[in-house]
């Protein structure tokens, strides 16, 4: 059995690791992995796109990378009896109709992700919008038949099944996050702050937008904010980096503090408190049954701020400036409940204690196509 699983975006590590491709040999499926993205950017947009860490961009098994929609058509001429996981079409991210055309000429079997799941509408007002973006989607979407879609919670299925009707649902856990405690590698209690590399986020050099007016000025208050929160809980901020970005000289942006990379879920789920923004990391918090302190910023730009709408309802409250914490706002937090978190799980990150790990979900679900279609 071959799965070729393909991205119009550019992959990175972080992500591809969430999908545990790896572990689909125990299904006895093979795996390539086609990068699409150099048919939608040039070098020098994915260049920069990856150049905070050396190794951010993701390496598949059997890697193959395409130039042109020629050599995909070519290439793909060869592989009519594969399985294809498209990643990057479920909300048409990207104009990657291309892609979908040369998948239809050729009658390709094919399925979707859709891990990331958040709320639709946030407002009344929003429905709208809501309806009118849901008719372009389908306008775009009309003639691709996915024959499922990965995803995660009960949002997730309505979601799948308003946009793609008649496919099946590939229920999963998210693979988002940590859903069994780690071991504690840091003795004593502590803080966590999750860092978002402000300072290089590779998203705004894809789409040309910045995140932060005067990053210096934005530096400073998070340290004031660090000084503030160990003075009060009497524990140390541990800084968790993403591993998106590399910061030469740390002490410069964070102070004399710890600086640990690509262990954010894990250092999460062992703190006391956990202080971010808007990352996608934050959803381990629910997981692990964090309290969390959402931080604004005076010089966050309004594209920067429009993401906040996800976690204030993931998390029912609303952003404080960096600038305006007191002591008074972690006690409240330290000992707010969160029981709701009990709700959010079922919503966003499985639909069921039932929902199994993607790997498992992925294998029987392209074992079950293979059958079913006479693939060889």
């Amino acid at each position: 059995m071959k799965l070729i699983v393909t991205n119009s975006l550019p992959t990175s590590r972080l992500f591809a690791n969430l999908l545990h491709l790896e572990a689909l040999e125990k299904f006895n499926i093979e795996v390539e992995f086609w990068d699409l993205a150099p048919l939608h950017f040039n070098q020098s947009v994915l260049n920069d796109y990856f150049s905070g860490s050396a190794n951010y961009a993701y390496k598949g098994p059997n890697h193959r990378s395409f130039e042109s929609h020629s050599e995909l058509s070519e290439v793909l001429f060869n592989y009519k009896n594969a399985i294809f996981w498209h990643l990057s079409r479920f909300g048409r991210v990207i104009r990657d109709e291309s892609v979908m055309d040369i998948f239809s000429q050729f009658n390709a079997k094919y399925f979707f992700q859709h891990i990331d799941v958040h709320d639709d509408i946030y407002h009344f007002s929003h429905w709208p919008r809501y309806i009118a973006r849901e008719a372009r989607q389908k306008f775009y979407n009309w003639n691709y038949r996915p024959l499922g879609v990965v995803t995660s919670g009960q949002l997730g299925y309505r979601q799948v099944k308003i946009r793609y009707p008649k496919t099946s649902i590939i229920d999963v856990r998210t693979p988002k996050v940590l859903w069994e405690k780690t071991n504690n590698e840091i003795p004593e209690p502590y803080v966590v702050f999750v860092d978002e590399s402000l300072i290089h986020d590779p998203d705004t050099k894809l789409h040309g937008t910045r995140l932060v007016a005067d990053i210096g000025a934005y530096y400073l208050r998070m340290r004031q904010l660090f000084d503030l929160i160990e003075q009060t809980l009497g524990m140390p901020v541990v800084i968790a980096c993403s591993g998106k970005f590399e910061y030469q000289d740390p002490i410069a942006y964070f102070g004399e503090r710890k600086v640990l990379y690509c262990e954010t879920r894990e250092l999460i789920s062992n703190s006391k408190l956990v202080v971010g923004h808007l990352s996608l990391a934050l959803d381990q918090a629910v997981i692990s049954d964090k309290p969390v302190l959402l931080i604004d910023d005076p010089d966050f730009t309004e594209y920067r701020r429009f993401g906040f709408r996800d976690v204030i309802i993931r998390f029912e409250s609303k952003p404080i400036l960096n600038s305006s914490v007191t002591p008074s706002h972690l006690a409240e937090i330290m000992l707010r409940d969160r029981s709701f978190y009990v709700s959010k799980l079922e919503r966003y990150f499985r639909s069921s204690e039932n929902s199994p790990e993607i790997s498992n979900a992925v294998g029987e679900f392209v074992k079950t196509i293979y059958h079913e279609n006479g693939c060889s």
